[in-house]
């Protein structure tokens, strides 16, 4: 994961090991609708997950990014790991069990 630095929050997270829980969102809002507001689009929840291997750039006179890396953790309270949703205008439901 890289992410714009703003502040030490992530870097705290590394090193107090926090677990928090993520979303990634892809969504195509160059495509069609599928209807008002709503695009094909792509979500992926992590339940909990542990970050480490932090690292800062220090380019003089470029912005400043974080890199770091993570891993999914099972989650007891969600009895998960990761969610997956993803929205397309096929009328198939998939489910993994």
């Amino acid at each position: 994961m890289e992410a714009l630095f703003d502040s030490a929050t992530l870097r705290d997270y590394v090193v107090n090991s926090t677990k928090k829980a993520f979303r990634l969102e892809l969504i195509n809002a160059n495509a069609t609708a599928i209807v008002t507001g709503v695009y094909p689009s792509i979500f992926i929840d992590g339940m909990k997950a542990g970050f480490n291997e932090r690292d800062k750039s220090d380019a003089n006179n470029d912005i400043i990014t974080q890199t770091m890396g993570f891993s999914g953790q099972y989650d007891t309270t969600t009895s998960a790991t990761i969610e997956i949703l993803l929205i397309t205008d096929t009328a198939t439901v998939y489910e993994y069990v």
